[in-house]
């Protein structure tokens, strides 16, 4: 029998518990140890957790930060703006184009730093933010005001944006200035390019009608001097005669100034003192301004040397002081006329649009009258342009004004207000080559005309031939006149030294004056031409002697005029004219 066998029924019991509490204890042991162990899993997940929500933390930080340096620092503006344009938030970008910190613009309307000119513009874009419920962007340009008084344009485009529950609009903005600066400057060589346009189509009127013109009117002048040296000194129709020679004289400057106006007019350029010149354009001017009106100068000081036409200049004033007069309606007023000297360089180009770096003159004539409205300037410099009523302007004057400036490289600017009057500013290049100026005094002399010249005269106005013929007669001139090139190099090839001048006409049909003088030198080199012409796109002052021309006359022409270029190109002295 085993040693269960020698157990009472009781210690058998006992035995089995015993064994049962040994074997709870053992069984407990490990359920604590398996507790312990998953505590401690726990543990070090809760210690990863951890750590990754700081490395987490860490970069959202990190994020948030480098967020905030890239909308800062960002190349274009950034500004949140609620429904009625308040800002809310800008970065610094934004806040450098206002001109402005962050601070002060927190919570200010931005309509504050908009210009009055696109004020209205900007409440416009700012009403159509509240029609757009969905993501749709907007753009609009405007014109800024920095804190400094400078300003800029900004192009903005605006998105809406849910924030929490709140609709507001973010806007990027981008400085356009330069942009803008180009636009306006390709936009006034369009004008330019415009006006051009216009001379070259009133230039091709103007060249076509001006030789016609001037022999028109050289046929009037000529018959009146006629008429006034054979009427008796006291006769009362001398006065009336001389007014038809001071008309003639006047249409010849019109024409004049149309052919400047078109820039088919010669001038004379050379070194003019300014001030000189103003104050010989105010001798002219002077009968013509009212006692009422005052004439405030300040000029006479002023040194500056341009290259330049002094007739032309005097044109620019006539004109300019005329128009004045016309602005004051009630005859009361004041003019005034100023030079000031300008050194234009890199820090003030963008004041002088349209001007280059150097020494520069501004001219600059001023009035108290009515002024103009806007869209009268964008046209006053235009042909035929006029605000007066019929009869009393032709519309030329500023256009003439506008083409002798920009012949002389110049520019010319205008400013005027209703009831404000209205200043014109003329800009001329100065001259660096010249430190002095010597002003020449020219006096009229004397003329005379060789007893006995001989003369061919030639020109297709049968009208112009007799008339000069009776003048060159009377100053015992012997003359053979014809109206046809073709006679003339007839009757010269057959006796080329019966005569001591040539005296022709440039446009006439069967052989211009340039073609006859070419035929007449190549058989006689030596004998004197005077080429008459009212306008010829050919020959000019500054290239005729080239084409064997002794001298070019200008129709229409005085006996007076006429008398002093035989002169010149003749024999001393039989007879005073």
């Amino acid at each position: 029998m085993g040693t269960y066998e020698k157990m009472t029924r009781e210690e058998l019991i006992k035995s089995l518990r015993e064994m049962e509490d040994i074997k709870n204890k053992e069984n407990s042991g490990n359920e604590l140890k398996k507790t312990i162990h998953e505590l401690h899993v726990h543990q070090i997940e809760l210690e990863m957790q951890n750590r990754e929500l700081k490395e987490t933390r860490e970069e959202l930080e990190y994020s948030r930060n480098r967020y905030a340096d890239l909308y800062d620092f960002a190349p274009c503006g950034y500004v949140t703006m609620d429904e009625n344009g308040l800002i809310i938030e800008i970065n610094i970008t934004g806040a450098e184009l206002l001109g402005r910190n962050k601070e002060e613009l927190s919570g200010m309307p931005f309509l504050n730093y908009i210009t009055s000119e696109d004020s209205k513009k900007f409440l416009s874009y700012l009403s159509r933010w509240k029609k757009h419920d969905k993501h749709i962007s907007s753009e609009i340009s405007l014109s800024v005001k920095r804190k400094n008084g400078e300003i800029i344009y900004l192009e903005l485009t605006t998105v809406p944006i849910n924030e929490e529950g709140r609709i507001l609009y973010r806007t990027a903005m981008i400085d356009i200035t330069e942009r803008k600066e180009k636009e306006e400057e390709k936009k006034k060589l369009q004008e330019e390019l415009n006006m051009a346009q216009k001379l070259k189509s009133l230039g091709t009127l103007s060249g076509g009608i001006a030789h016609e013109f001037n022999n028109i009117l050289g046929v009037i002048l000529g018959y009146t001097e006629m008429t006034i040296d054979e009427l008796p000194e006291n006769s009362p129709l001398n006065e009336y005669l001389m007014q038809i020679v001071k008309s003639c004289f006047r249409a010849k400057d019109i024409v004049k100034q149309i052919l400047f106006f078109s820039q088919k007019g010669k001038k004379e350029i050379k070194p003019l003192k300014l001030s000189e010149v103003i104050k010989e354009a105010f001798e002219l001017i002077n009968p013509l301004i009212p006692s009422t009106i005052s004439i405030c100068k300040d000029f006479e000081g002023n040194s500056s040397i341009i290259a330049g036409d002094a007739t032309s200049i005097h044109q620019i004033l006539i004109n300019l002081c005329t128009n004045a007069i016309h602005s004051m309606s009630e005859g009361k007023g004041i003019i005034n006329v100023t030079l000031t000297d300008i050194d234009i360089d890199k820090k003030n180009l963008s004041l002088y649009r349209g001007l280059s770096p150097g020494h520069w003159v501004k001219l600059t004539v001023s009035d108290t009258g009515h002024g103009m409205e806007s869209n009268v300037i964008e046209h006053i410099f235009e042909p035929f342009f006029t605000t007066k009523s019929t009869g009393k302007g032709s519309g030329m004057g500023l256009s003439v004004v506008y083409g002798i400036v920009k012949s002389h490289n110049g520019d010319i600017k205008v400013y005027s207000e209703p009831g404000k009057g209205t200043s014109f500013d003329i800009f001329f290049p100065c001259l660096k080559d010249y430190n002095e100026y010597v002003k020449n005094e020219i006096e009229e002399k004397p003329i005379y005309i060789s007893k006995g010249t001989r003369i061919l005269f030639v020109d297709d106005e049968e009208t112009i031939v007799a008339i000069s013929e009776q003048f060159l007669k009377r100053f015992g001139c012997n003359v053979f006149s014809t109206v046809s090139s073709e006679k003339a190099l007839k009757v010269f090839t057959e006796s080329p030294c019966e005569f001591d001048l040539i005296i022709t006409d440039q446009t006439m049909p069967e052989m211009s004056g340039i073609e006859l003088t070419k035929k007449i030198k190549a058989i006689r080199d030596d004998i004197p031409v005077i080429l008459c012409t009212g306008h010829s796109d050919y020959i000019n002052e500054e290239n005729f002697s080239t084409m064997g021309v002794t001298k070019l006359l200008m129709k229409p022409f005085s006996f007076k005029m006429l008398g002093e270029a035989i002169q010149s190109v003749s024999s001393p002295v039989m007879r005073k004219v």
